[in-house]
């Protein structure tokens, strides 16, 4: 090899432009959190019955940090809630499940300790699969003075402080305003479900914080 060709190849090795590697990949954003769920459970009044029900309104005032569920069933009682329950925990694995049932009770003429118990009943299924539960007093019902709630919820708000249970004193939220955000005394009008709507919304905000 001539002297020449030697002096290019060397000039050519000195001046190779250095490799350049791209720049590595940003690190992927960290996976969103999952929304935890609540469950709706009781009856019409839950359900929506010739209005929205309550469940709707509450997920618009948690959207950000829960999904909502609508378990309501029209015309079922605490006995038959109590059978429900299991299936509706088993279907939704729920954080937490807000109990507002025993409207029918009362027009059924269901004794007030019967429908304790089985409230309470419920609420031991709720905590047995994990969850948390949040109960309710009966709404009140203007429909017959023979229907009279105010009988029954003394020994809720009792069952849900002996039991440490979250309560939301829906009865008392609503009683003063009733006749003007129901449409037959017994179901809530929209105004009627968003004010309860509020209430739950309030109660789970605090227990979420702790």
């Amino acid at each position: 090899m001539n002297k020449q060709l030697v002096g290019i190849l060397l000039t050519l090795l000195n001046h190779t432009e250095p490799v350049v590697l791209p720049p590595e990949p940003p690190p992927p954003p960290p996976p969103l959190a999952s929304k935890e769920t609540v469950v709706c459970f009781g009856d019409s009044i839950t359900a929506g019955y010739k209005a929205i029900g309550y469940p709707v309104y509450l997920q618009s005032m948690k959207s950000s940090s829960l999904n909502v569920v609508n378990a309501g069933l029209g015309g079922e009682d605490t006995y038959r809630g109590v059978a429900r329950m299991k299936k509706v925990l088993a279907a939704n694995r729920p954080k937490y499940v807000v109990i507002m049932e025993g409207a029918n009770d009362v027009v059924e003429g269901i004794s007030p300790s019967t429908t304790t118990y089985d409230l309470n009943n419920m609420a031991l299924q709720v905590k047995r699969a994990g969850g948390i539960p949040i109960m309710s007093t009966i709404t009140p019902n203007t429909a017959r003075r023979s229907y009279v709630p105010e009988n029954y919820n003394p020994s809720i708000i009792q069952m849900a402080y002996k039991g440490r249970f979250t309560l939301v004193n829906t009865y008392s939220r609503m009683a003063s305003s009733w006749r003007s955000i129901t449409f037959d005394g017994i179901h809530p009008n929209d105004t009627g479900s968003k004010m309860i709507a509020e209430g739950f919304a309030e109660a789970l905000t605090k227990v979420q914080g702790k």
